[in-house]
């Protein structure tokens, strides 16, 4: 989420769907970019999957970085703390910041954007118009970083670099597909959802019980299988609290609690789980606005492939 939170939410890994073909051909292997995750210690507790990173490297600047994929964050970024000694180090780079006309807005400040630069993810390069440069924003890196080999975190993926094109994630090969759009055959063989795409924001219908819920599918907010606010947390979770968490975000510290679903979750015909639902009551301004009632991550999506095709607005999970 761009101007909320991303990227920073954590819960237990949950394996609820069945076993995907792990080697499932969807498109020629050269095609595919890595993703990994990392893990994180919360507490005394460590999670494994609390960061999705794809690989990243800007037009023909030797060094390989890393960038976070978070499909909550409207807009691709460079981070201004953690991009700043390979300004300095390669005035080309610097050339492309444009920092008088700013039009990304993000917490409450507008931001400039590197003009015209071609990026990698590993083989695959793509030419972007704008990206967003987060002034202030990320790990301060020193001009000691520009020497040292270490693969450096310097910014986000979001969603407008999937703007009209189908975004693939196969999550137990932990790989991503861009394409233009899926061939016939290959659309067939996912069970495919109308959702919505809100300034590149993806919003699902769940059904839970006899009704539809709107919630936002969010990559950077880990693996929580479902956030909402107070009013959805007594309609949807029953029983006792099962499980607290303190998250942070943007720099903040929330409570976050759990308890159990009263019932199933389905998406399409995909009956996903029945697992926690948390409270996080301090985004009830950002679910109104949205006209959500809370965000899934990836926890229900962990041993699937999904497809969302930003152009027609659907989501798809892979049939076994």
């Amino acid at each position: 989420m761009k101007s909320t939170l991303w990227a920073l939410f954590f819960f237990f890994p949950l394996s609820v769907l069945g076993q995907v073909p792990r080697e499932a051909k969807l498109l020629p292997d050269k095609e595919w970019i890595a993703f990994h995750w990392e893990g994180s210690t919360l507490g005394n507790r460590y999670f494994d999957k609390a960061f999705m990173y794809a690989p990243f490297q800007i037009d023909s600047i030797p060094h390989r970085f890393k960038v976070q994929f978070d499909l909550g964050a409207t807009h691709s970024m460079l981070y201004g703390n953690a991009i700043a000694p390979y300004l300095q180090a390669y005035p080309e780079l610097a050339a492309k910041l444009d920092t008088v006309n700013k039009p990304f807005r993000i917490q409450s400040r507008q931001n400039g954007s590197f003009k015209d630069v071609e990026v990698h993810l590993e083989e695959t390069s793509y030419r972007l118009k704008h990206l967003m440069y987060f002034e202030d924003f990320g790990a301060i890196l020193t001009s000691d970083s520009v020497s040292s080999p270490t693969v450096k975190h310097v910014g986000t993926l979001g969603a407008s670099f999937f703007k009209n094109k189908v975004l693939v994630i196969d999550y137990p090969n932990h790989r991503l597909l861009v394409l233009d759009s899926l061939d016939s055959e290959t659309g067939k063989r996912f069970d495919f959802s109308e959702c919505r795409i809100d300034k590149g924001r993806v919003k699902l219908p769940f059904t839970i019980g006899a009704k539809t819920y709107w919630v936002m599918f969010d990559t950077g907010s880990s693996i929580f299988p479902l956030v909402t606010n107070k009013k959805y947390f007594k309609k949807l979770a029953d029983g006792s609290v099962t499980d607290t968490l303190t998250v942070s975000s943007w720099g903040k510290s929330f409570p976050a609690l759990g308890r159990k679903s009263k019932e199933p979750i389905r998406l399409g015909s995909t009956v996903l789980t029945q697992s926690n639902v948390y409270l996080m009551p301090n985004f009830n301004r950002f679910f109104k606005e949205e006209k959500i009632i809370g965000l899934t991550g990836n926890a229900l999506f962990l041993e699937s492939v999904v497809a969302v095709d930003f152009r027609n607005g659907k989501f798809g999970i892979l049939k076994e």
